[in-house]
């Protein structure tokens, strides 16, 4: 943002406020010229980059296309026009049991939460054993738990990802034991731990996985079959070789 002030004239003699007023214009001048300056390159960064998005139209990815000019719709908008509403509901239990062994206390809650993109389901467990003998210790078991329907991210190319969600985190005493989460959409079933990384998916008639367990036998194509027989064996199980 430039600042233009009035030019501030207190010299007393005539020649002294020329000199102040010759100062004066000369800042004016390269502050302008630093204004111009700036607005000419950002006009020239948007043309080209609504050159570009133009450009892409006649011979490129679609899908690409689209999100780039999603972006610089978003980017160089004047006016947003947003609406948005949302219904909340909380139900709640509580289970207490106390005998001369101790108490044991359950605390569940349910949070639903409805919009245009989905319904969450936010789930709260407490489970806490105060023992009043020596063999009886105080545990506490929380489990924090969600299903998501609906909207789940954005997918490549600025694409929406639409599917269910089923997340979990299971703490003992403040320690964490189990956190994982799974995600099935329309062309994909993935899994993920602790850290957000997938760890597996199922995906065009494939399954990616990083370590895999075989409990009984892998048969490959109705050829062969591969199984444990005091061993790693190798089977051929008919058709044509």
């Amino acid at each position: 943002m430039i600042e233009i002030r009035q030019p501030n004239i207190t010299a007393k003699t005539e020649t002294e406020q020329i000199l102040q007023m010759r100062s004066y214009l000369y800042q004016l001048s390269q502050q302008l010229q630093w204004a111009f300056s700036t607005i000419s390159t950002e006009v020239r960064t948007d043309s080209t980059t609504a050159a570009s998005v133009q450009g892409n139209k006649q011979g490129s990815d679609p899908a690409k296309t689209f999100a780039e000019l999603k972006n610089l719709i978003i980017k160089s908008a004047d006016i947003v026009d947003a609406y948005y509403s949302e219904i909340n509901g909380r139900l709640e239990k509580i289970y207490v049991a106390q005998s001369d062994f101790g108490t044991y206390k359950e605390q569940a809650g349910l949070d639903i939460r409805q919009n245009a993109d989905g319904v969450s389901q936010l789930f709260e467990n407490f489970r806490q054993i105060s023992g009043t003998v020596e063999e009886i210790h105080s545990d506490l078991i929380a489990t924090n738990a969600y299903i998501r329907t609906g909207l789940l991210a954005d997918g490549e190319n600025g694409h929406p990802v639409y599917g269910l969600e089923i997340g979990q985190t299971n703490t003992v005493d403040g320690q964490t034991v189990f956190d994982k989460f799974a995600r099935f959409s329309a062309d994909r079933l993935s899994f993920f731990d602790s850290n957000d990384t997938e760890v597996a998916y199922i995906s065009d008639y494939k399954l990616y996985i990083t370590n895999a367990e075989i409990r009984g036998s892998l048969r490959i194509v109705d050829r062969f079959k591969i199984y444990y027989n005091n061993g790693l064996a190798f089977q051929w199980i008919g058709g044509e070789s």
